[in-house]
Order: structure tokens, then C-alpha cells, then sequence
């Protein structure tokens, strides 16, 4: 799902301050600069069990979460935070020094759906590739039996197989068009013109008002086209009131996901997480999760 500061709910903003303070306290003390550069990325994911999970999860558990409102799930996500904490301080490589900013609570759309997300922003003084991250990705993605995880950087300005575009969606024009309301309809538009959901997703930050969503033919630059065809038809429609600037930004992306249907214990997770110390980690994080699942939905253990 794809990923600007937002409300900083205090569940959301305790988090921050909690994991930069454990991973500084891991990490070598730097004393800083003014000015100095930062590897930025962000990590992408809703911690609503996958759909083909219930072998996992319990259908129960499925069929409740799955008729919350967007608040409760939000809700539920705040209730996480100690646990997404752990999982981080776990599994996070301390020798690159990452700090934790804001969590972003966000809109995430896939495969025609629209539900609220986290992005997990870090920053690191180190000049690092993705992989960095892929790994702490991988964990979340395990534990909250999530379908994929999207994990994205700035442009590191080396030619790769983690090289991405994302199509940057504004507004300019005298009314505000794109709002968690509006959002979801220019999801479907996009659907309509694409005759399906296939291959598309999305990011929306509420409080800059900026929709992502990543560009799958560089060559070609159909997502772009298309949004760009959809600005059109909106600003002819409301008579050059809503204007959507369209425009291209560089990344380095990778996308860790697993198949519950196929992969019904996780394995393409699991290929990433070897070690023995994974083993333990993942299985207390997932036991935890699960049991909060449950909590949160006045339900009996699924285990």
C-alpha cells in the first residue's frame, strides 16, 4: 500500500517517541550537524489480517474486524502501538541508526479497496539501500498476516531493481478536491480506466492532501496518463474549479508480500527470517497480536 504528516494522534506520537528512543539507545551515540543528509524511507501497512487468512486468524475474528468503521479500525491500530514498537526494537538493524519520525496515520488503497494504513517514516544519517528495511517489512508483514508490506525510500540515485516511480497527485485549482471522502472515488476512476483494480494501489496523506500511487510502466507512463486524463474530465466538469496537478517523483521500492492461500504459514515471509532468533520473536509477536486481535473484538483466543 502506498505512502507527508498527519494528526499525530497521541497512541501515534507516543509510539514515535518510544522507538526512536529505544533505537537510539541501541544505536553508537552521533552527534549531528546541521545540514546533514538523511536516508528517508517509510514502511506501509494495515494491520487488518489478510482475507485469506482465517486458517491464521479465526473467521470470527475476520468477519468482525472486517465490519468495523474506519474510526474503530484506527482504534484498533492505536492499540498496537506497543507491540509495533517491540516488533521494531527487535528486529531493526541498530548499527544503521534509524530514527522513528512521526507515525502517519493515512488512507491505503488496493485492490479496490479503501482502508486506513500506518506508514512507519524513518531517517538515518548513513547513505543505505532498502534493504535495510526489507527485513523489519517482513516482520510486520508476518505478524499482522498482512498480504504485503510496501516499504519506500528516496532516490538513492543508483540503477537497481528497487528503482520506482510514483505518480503525485495535488490540488491547485480554487476547491479543494481530494479529501478522505473524495479519495475513493478517484480510486474508482482510476478502476474504470483501468477496466480493474489489477496493479493499482494508493496512498493518501490527510494532512498535506497528497495521493501516491506507484507507477508500474515507467516506459509507457500509463498510471500517469490516467490521472492525468482524470484531471481533465474533473476540472472541465466543475467549470476550472478543481484543478489536480499530476506530476513524477524517483524511489527505490520493494514490496515483501506472502500468499496466505498459497503460503499458509507465511512462508514467503519466512524466507527472509531464518535465524532462531526470528523463530522466537515471531512467535511471541504473533501470540501477542493475536490475543489483542481478540481483545479489541470481545472474541475468545483464536489459538
Amino acid at each position: 500500500m502506498i505512502i507527508g504528516k498527519i494528526k499525530n494522534y497521541c497512541a501515534a506520537l507516543a509510539l514515535a517517541v518510544v522507538v526512536a528512543a529505544s533505537i537510539s539507545a541501541c544505536a553508537t551515540e552521533t552527534k549531528l550537524q546541521s545540514g546533514t543528509h538523511y536516508s528517508s524511507c517509510q514502511i506501509i501497512y494495515s494491520p487488518i489480517p489478510h482475507a485469506s487468512s482465517a486458517h491464521v486468524v479465526g473467521q470470527a475474528q475476520l468477519d468482525r474486524i472486517f465490519a468495523l468503521t474506519n474510526d474503530e479500525k484506527r482504534q484498533f491500530f492505536r492499540s498496537l502501538s506497543s507491540l509495533t514498537e517491540s516488533l521494531i526494537r527487535a528486529t531493526i538493524d541498530p548499527a544503521a541508526e534509524w530514527e522513528l519520525q512521526p507515525v502517519q496515520e493515512v488512507l491505503g488503497g488496493y485492490e479496490g479497496e479503501t482502508t486506513p494504513s500506518i506508514s512507519l517514516p524513518m531517517r538515518s544519517p548513513f547513505d543505505l539501500d532498502i534493504s535495510q528495511l526489507e527485513r523489519v517489512a517482513s516482520v510486520i508483514g508476518y505478524v499482522y498476516v498482512q498480504d504485503s508490506v510496501l516499504v519506500q525510500c528516496a532516490d538513492d540515485g543508483v540503477e537497481n531493481s528497487s528503482d520506482a516511480l510514483t505518480v503525485v497527485v495535488k490540488d491547485t485549482g480554487r476547491r479543494r478536491f481530494l479529501n478522505a471522502d473524495n479519495v475513493p472515488l478517484l480510486f474508482g476512476m482510476m478502476i474504470a480506466l483501468n477496466n480493474g483494480p489489477g496493479g493499482l494501489g494508493y496512498t493518501y496523506y490527510p494532512n498535506t492532501g497528497r495521493f501516491e500511487t506507484l507507477e508500474d510502466e515507467i516506459e509507457t507512463g500509463a498510471v500517469a496518463r490516467m490521472l492525468q486524463d482524470i484531471s481533465r474530465q474533473l476540472r472541465q466538469l466543475s467549470h476550472d474549479d478543481i484543478v489536480l496537478d499530476v506530476s513524477t517523483e524517483k524511489l527505490d521500492v520493494s514490496f515483501p508480500h506472502n500468499s496466505w492461500s498459497v503460503a499458509r504459514q507465511g512462508e514467503s515471509y519466512l524466507s527472509e527470517l531464518s535465524t532462531a532468533a526470528d523463530d522466537q520473536v515471531l512467535a511471541e509477536h504473533r501470540q501477542q497480536f493475536l490475543l489483542a486481535l481478540d481483545s479489541f473484538l470481545g472474541l475468545q483466543s483464536s489459538e
